[in-house]
């Protein structure tokens, strides 16, 4: 009995030399990767930097193309991905106003210059059309706007409504894509691609 009860008491002092030993081990393993067996890895966003009263702008040869304001911007990833706080982009030709893009939201990819625009999405023009949309996606490539939500375009006293749009920054060409009611005089529709 002696015996046993000598090797309990060992193994108790080893317990607590081994406890602070183990959690020593454990909080430094915790930053080591984990054997996922070919699950994929979800890829963590990491949030690089905030700006206050955010703008970029674009140039066309010498003249401004358009300029993005943000009452503030998220930088994510390296800078690949910007999370912007009402935004806004002004549009310019010739040196003049437009159009203007609003939104409570919208994610900015600067390297290809792509702005998705979503929540109360309005876009006037310099005249008096503007467009109404959940969401609404600028491509810089293109140089074109597009959306497969519904709108609602306003031109004087006609209104539209339908799903999925294309137009230029200024609205001169406005293509609704599908379920189109109303009429406007500027507005083609159009069931296939733009």
């Amino acid at each position: 009995m002696d015996c046993t009860l000598r090797f309990f008491s060992r193994i108790l002092n080893l317990k607590h030399r081994l406890i602070p030993l183990l959690s020593i081990f454990l909080i430094s393993c915790s930053d080591m990767p984990v054997a996922n067996n070919g699950a994929s890895e979800k890829k963590t966003e990491s949030l690089e930097e905030i700006m206050f009263d955010f703008t970029m702008k674009q140039m066309d040869r010498s003249d401004i193309a358009w300029i993005l304001e943000s009452d503030k911007a998220s930088m994510f990833d390296n800078r690949e991905r910007v999370l912007l706080d009402n935004p806004q982009v002004l549009f310019y030709k010739d040196g003049e106003l437009d159009s203007r893009l609003t939104a409570e939201s919208g994610l900015l990819f600067p390297e290809i210059k792509r702005i998705i625009m979503t929540g109360d999405v309005v876009i006037a023009a310099a005249d008096s059309l503007f467009i109404e949309a959940d969401s609404l996606v600028w491509n810089n490539e293109t140089e074109r706007l597009s959306t497969e939500s519904v709108v609602h375009l306003v031109d004087g006293a006609s209104e539209m409504w339908g799903e999925g749009m294309e137009a230029d920054a200024a609205l001169e060409v406005v293509v609704l894509k599908k379920n189109v009611r109303g009429k406007s005089e500027r507005v083609i529709i159009q069931e296939d691609e733009f």
